[in-house]
């Protein structure tokens, strides 16, 4: 594992990691650009060199895009397009977009390369370009976002490469068309073998071990119980969709989403198709009740979905008594544990689906996608789970994804242990300083005690902490003064700052206000960075908060404890 020595923020748009295609964080080192990219204002759109890949087209797959436009002459027309890596993929956006039958175009159409050619090449040198109707932009960016079942980009670079030598095929007669080129001489071996099956289940064989319960008696997981998706939100739509697929009766029809989540899945949940769902977005004993009685009163649901800890809180969820809740009334436990990490948490007596992205701290280095699932050995409902998520399951993980995953988190377990400690250090710097009203971590939020339970013998409390200043214009002073990377994403081997809220939330701050996230919420994932290092980054932007407030912090500390200040 190498320490990164030197952090620094960088301008704004530029990739993070710098000078990488694949980037997978963008720098935003203000709150002004976070606020102005909320707003789509042009002055920020146009400088972002890259964006997180399912808030935005990542631009190899607008080249490539370009491309196919081209090629059906309609680059000029009120068409555009979208990108995916399978007919079945496309297919869900498609459902999507013609919802409301509007009657406007939405065509899928597959290119792939002419028969003859190596099986890798024949298998991975395909997509479907779904062609819709400009009009329809605003439920394409939407649903695109919360299904996430776009083309990668290194998969848009490899098709890319072989594009000219493309068929299209479709029911019109528009958009089907002969490859330019028929010429297969030149065509490069995929760099690859077997879909790089061997990463894929290096992958899966690592987090079976690392997952395994330490409870006396647990059963071990074994790497066929973990599924492997291109991204974490994929991983929870499937997850969705097979638990709606095995509804042991209609009154099962509902899914409540338990604590306050990442945004998107309460819309994944929906999205899915549940007749109903539930939101108990504050995670405590008295939506638990709330529960319970709805459930004694005779109404059911399929399945209660969860975080330990939750973003950008670190709550954790009481799973001992959700457990109970489980057990009595016949529902799954779905809990999203990237947060806490298998190294740190043991969640496997209490959850019967663990799901992760791995896109965060597994690979760290915020270069490639992925998402994962296990499914618990030990589970009642194993065998229903596990069957419907293999008859579901499509290998859409593009292999050079797969081995720049595999080949990221050889050192998983040791980053880890690394970002726990030096993110304690800093959790407890800024909860001894007078300007900072409240720190979330999850050795300082009510939940602690939860925590604890689940934490793993050698287990620490996680890479990510979020804190709320006395004053707004405190909290903007800080992150601007913050000399380290700055933009979405958790669980980078670098140091990554975000005001929360302006980002995830910025088109619905009063709803995440009333569950408690503030819009003015700072949060920070630690990352490689020597500790006295990153220490005195922080310490250096609370003195800018100093002298903001004034000489005597103390003093402007106490005259106004409210976390929700105006600017």
């Amino acid at each position: 594992m190498r320490s990164l020595l030197d952090p620094h923020a960088l301008s704004l748009g530029e990739p993070q990691p710098p000078k990488q295609v694949h980037s997978v964080s963008v720098s935003m080192p203000t709150w002004d650009s976070v606020v102005g990219w909320g707003k789509r204002e042009d002055r920020v759109v146009s400088k972002m060199q890259t964006v997180y890949p399912r808030f935005h087209i990542h631009q190899v797959l607008q080249d490539l895009g370009a491309i196919v436009r081209k090629r059906f002459d309609i680059a000029d027309s009120h068409l555009d397009c979208m990108l995916f890596p399978s007919e079945s993929t496309a297919q869900r956006f498609v459902l999507q977009l013609r919802a409301k039958d509007t009657g406007k175009t939405v065509e899928p159409v597959t290119f792939h390369l002419p028969d003859g050619v190596s099986t890798e090449n024949a298998r991975w040198g395909r997509f479907v370009a779904v062609i819709y109707d400009r009009d329809l932009h605003p439920q394409a960016r939407k649903t695109w976002c919360i299904l996430g079942d776009g083309m990668s980009s290194r998969h848009g670079e490899f098709c890319k490469d072989r594009i000219d030598i493309m068929h299209s095929r479709s029911p019109s007669p528009a958009f089907q068309t002969a490859a330019p080129n028929s010429d297969t001489t030149e065509l490069v071996p995929a760099p690859w073998t077997d879909s790089a099956r061997r990463e894929k289940q290096q992958i899966k064989k690592q987090i079976a071990e690392l997952v395994t319960s330490e409870k006396p008696g647990s059963k071990r997981v074994s790497p066929d119980d973990v599924f492997l998706y291109s991204k974490g939100m994929v991983a929870i739509n499937y997850v969705a969709r097979a638990l709606l697929r095995t509804l042991p009766g209609s009154e099962y029809n509902g899914a409540v989403v338990y604590g306050w989540p990442y945004a998107e899945t309460p819309k994944a949940v929906q999205m899915a198709g549940f007749e109903r769902f539930t939101l108990y977005g504050r995670g405590t004993a008295r939506e638990l009740d709330e529960l319970e009685a709805l459930l004694k009163s005779g109404q059911r649901i399929r399945v209660l979905f969860c975080e330990v800890p939750c973003n950008p809180l670190l709550e954790s969820s009481d799973l001992l008594r959700v457990r109970a809740l489980a057990d009595e009334y016949g529902f799954v436990v779905a809990c999203d544990e990237t947060l806490g990490t298998f190294v740190n948490i043991d969640l496997l007596p209490y959850a019967d689906i663990l799901m992760t992205s791995l896109t965060k701290i597994f690979s760290g280095a915020s270069n490639v996608m992925g998402g994962s699932v296990v499914v618990n050995p030990q589970s009642r409902h194993h065998g229903t789970i596990h069957s419907a998520l293999k008859s579901s399951f499509e290998d859409e993980y593009f292999p050079l994804d797969a081995v720049t995953m595999s080949q990221n988190s050889s050192d998983f377990v040791p980053r880890v242990h690394h970002s726990n400690t030096i993110a304690l250090s800093i959790a407890n710097l800024l909860s001894s300083h007078p300007s900072v009203h409240h720190v979330h971590y999850p050795t300082m939020v009510t939940s602690a005690p939860l925590y604890e339970k689940y934490r793993r013998r050698n287990g620490g409390y996680g890479f990510l902490l979020s804190m709320i200043f006395n004053h707004a214009t405190s909290a903007v002073c800080f992150y601007d003064a913050l000399d380290v990377r700055k933009g979405p994403s958790v669980g980078t081997n670098f140091t990554l700052a975000i005001p929360y809220a302006q980002l995830a939330h910025f088109q619905e701050l009063e709803f995440a206000a009333e569950y408690g996230v503030d819009r003015y919420i700072v949060r920070i994932s630690v990352g490689l960075e020597d500790g006295e290092v990153l220490m005195e980054r922080v310490r250096e932007a609370l003195r800018a908060v100093e002298r903001v407030e004034g000489a005597d912090v103390g003093v402007n500390a106490s005259a106004s404890a409210s976390p929700h200040a105006k600017l």
